[in-house]
């Protein structure tokens, strides 16, 4: 029953190596940033396609808060902006490492986030998709929908 987590996260690396490819070639490793905000909608949207028979309210609320949270991001800054310049941390890294440093940057600007953000949604796969899961978010619903929309408005 874990094999659309599975599949989740093959998919969620596949991306991110994509995105990289990307980065690569604007030489670049910024264009990551807007990714890694946004890679969240993806799983939603899969996680809830495989609820059956319907999603319950709690999963559908769920969906919109984990959505909100990752969307807010387009409102605080321009992802197209991430082309054209690259942050000061990046080029220091650039800087000490030199030749090595598109591995640096796939391990660790691409990869390591996108791992950190797909195992902090993990919780949400049993909720959205109605299986089984590894983590499962309880609770009162009015303190999840309270922490989730606490996150968005951050």
């Amino acid at each position: 029953h874990h094999g659309a987590l599975v599949a989740s996260l093959a998919g969620d690396v596949a991306a991110t190596v994509a995105i990289y490819g990307f980065s690569l070639g604007a030489n670049n490793s910024c264009v990551f940033d807007a990714y890694w905000v946004l890679s969240p909608l993806p799983l939603v949207g899969y996680w809830l396609s495989l609820c059956r028979p319907r999603p319950t309210p709690r999963a559908l609320t769920a969906a919109v808060l984990g959505t909100t949270w990752s969307l807010r991001y387009l409102s605080i800054e321009d992802p197209s902006s991430k082309v054209d310049h690259e942050d000061w941390r990046y080029a220091e890294t650039r800087a000490m490492v030199g030749r090595g440093y598109w591995l640096v940057s796939l391990v660790s600007f691409h990869l390591t986030p996108a791992l950190i953000v797909f195992l902090a949604a993990t919780p949400l796969y049993p909720l959205l998709s109605g299986q089984p899961g590894p983590l499962t978010i309880n609770g009162p619903p009015a303190l999840v929908f309270a922490t989730g929309a606490a996150a968005s408005a951050a």
